[in-house]
C-alpha cells in the first residue's frame, strides 16, 4: 500500500494546501517525506507517514525539528520570498494509531508537533466532512479520524 499517496490526497483535498514530496531540505541534508503549505493560512508543516512499529529514529528526528528542519527551512523560504516571517513551522505525523500513544511518550516538547493516526487517511469515505473545507486545520491534534466511526 502506499501511504504517501494516501496522505497526500488527505492533505490537498481541501484545496489550499499544496505539497513537495521528499523536498530536500539543506542541500539533501534533509528530505521529510513532505513539505506542505498554506499560504492563506501562514502555514507550513514538515510531514513524515510511517507504517512502521519501531518509531525510535523517527521520534528523534521529530525531536531535532528545530534544527532538522525548522531553521533551514525558514531560512529558504524566506530567501525565496515563499513565506513571511510571521509564519508557523509545524510537524505532522501520520503513524499507526496504536503507536501514537508510545510516540508522544517520546517527544519531550510536543509543542509544534501533531500526531495523525495513518489508518483514518487510507479511506475517505471515513474522512470527516470538514477535510475538504479550506479553512480545515491538520492542528487539530487526536482528531478522530477513526475508521469505526460511525
Amino acid at each position: 500500500m502506499d501511504y504517501e499517496s494516501a496522505v497526500a490526497n488527505f492533505l490537498t483535498v481541501n484545496g489550499s494546501t499544496f505539497i513537495s514530496t521528499q523536498y530536500s531540505i539543506a542541500n539533501e541534508w534533509s528530505c521529510p517525506d513532505f513539505v506542505a503549505i498554506r499560504p492563506k493560512h501562514k502555514e507550513c508543516f514538515v510531514i513524515e507517514v510511517s507504517a512502521a512499529w519501531n518509531l525510535g529514529v523517527l521520534a528523534q528526528k521529530v525531536q531535532e525539528r528545530n534544527s532538522r528542519w525548522f531553521k533551514k527551512l525558514k531560512e529558504r523560504f524566506l530567501s525565496f520570498d515563499i513565506c513571511e516571517p510571521v509564519w508557523t513551522f509545524d510537524v505532522l505525523v501520520f503513524i499507526r494509531k496504536e503507536r501514537i500513544s508510545w510516540f508522544t511518550s517520546k517527544l519531550h516538547n510536543s509543542n509544534e508537533v501533531y500526531l495523525w493516526s495513518l489508518e483514518g487517511t487510507l479511506t475517505p469515505w471515513y474522512w470527516p466532512d470538514e477535510v475538504r473545507d479550506p479553512e480545515f486545520s491538520f492542528k487539530q491534534r487526536g482528531y478522530n479520524l477513526n475508521p469505526d466511526r460511525k
